[in-house]
Formats: C-alpha cells, sequence, structure tokens
C-alpha cells in the first residue's frame, strides 16, 4: 500500500476550490446579463389601474382564455388519450397475463412474472404475445370511451 499523501488530499482541494469559484463566477455572470422577464405591465381591465408582474407577456394571455373558451373536439381528445394510455394498458396487462400464468403452473419458478423471470424461463409465444396486444389496446380504448362518456 503507498502512504498517506498529504500533497494528494491538497491538489484535490485546489480543483474543487477551483471548480466552486468558476461555478460562483458564471452565476454572477449570467444571473446579471440574462434579461428580465418578468417586467411590470400595466392592468386593463375594468376599474383597473396599477401594474402587476406576470412571466407571460399580455399578448399571450388573451390567446390563452380564447383557446379555453373553444371546446375541443371529442374524438380527438379521445384518440389522444387513448394512446397516451396504451403503454400503461399494456404493461398491466402483460403483468397480470404473466401473474395468472404463474399461479396456473403452480408456481413454478419458470412460469414467474417478468421482473422475477430467470434466464431459463418458459418463453410466450407469438399467439400469446398478440392476445396481450389486442387486450392492451382494447383496454386503452376502453380508457378513452370512458373520456367521452364522461363529458
Amino acid at each position: 500500500m503507498k502512504p498517506f499523501r498529504l500533497k494528494a488530499v491538497l491538489g484535490a482541494g485546489r480543483v474543487a476550490s477551483r471548480l466552486t469559484l468558476f461555478v460562483v463566477a458564471a452565476s454572477l455572470v449570467f444571473g446579471f446579463g440574462a434579461p428580465l422577464y418578468c417586467t411590470a405591465q400595466p392592468i386593463t381591465t375594468e376599474g383597473g389601474s396599477g401594474y402587476f408582474s406576470t412571466p407571460i407577456p399580455l399578448s399571450y394571455q388573451g390567446e390563452a382564455a380564447r383557446k379555453v373558451q373553444e371546446k375541443e373536439p371529442v374524438l380527438r381528445r379521445s384518440l389522444i388519450i387513448a394512446a397516451g394510455s396504451f403503454p400503461f394498458s399494456y404493461f398491466y396487462t402483460n403483468l397480470a397475463f404473466d401473474l395468472v400464468r404463474y399461479a396456473v403452473s403452480g408456481f413454478n419458478s419458470l412460469y414467474a412474472p417478468w421482473p422475477f423471470r430467470p434466464i431459463g424461463s418458459v418463453s410466450i409465444d407469438s399467439k400469446e404475445t398478440f392476445i396481450r396486444l389486442g387486450v392492451g389496446a382494447g383496454l386503452s380504448l376502453a380508457i378513452g370511451l370512458a373520456d367521452i362518456l364522461s363529458r
């Protein structure tokens, strides 16, 4: 073993202090050099006078209010929700199929669910893979239909 060297420890401390000094200097340069986004803007509502501070320019605020008033197409929204929920529904479908398969096999370790599956485990055939995909897609479409019915 090599003896403890004080120079190596002090050298590492110098590197850390230089890095800290660089980070502080860069923060000050970028902090003072950055433009101010939250400037005061005049209030133009009824009876309002004065100024308020917001990071959103006033020209965008009217656009946001208009978008809230417009109704999004129901079918488009439900398809987006169905497509977004597909990965989650497919994951939970695979988990459910694996757990049922593990229980039916008498809790044989070769049929263990995904996170606990050993290397030499029994693989899933293509027919069962397509069944799992179909169930996952059907579940995500049901979630999209539930969104339509809830509106």
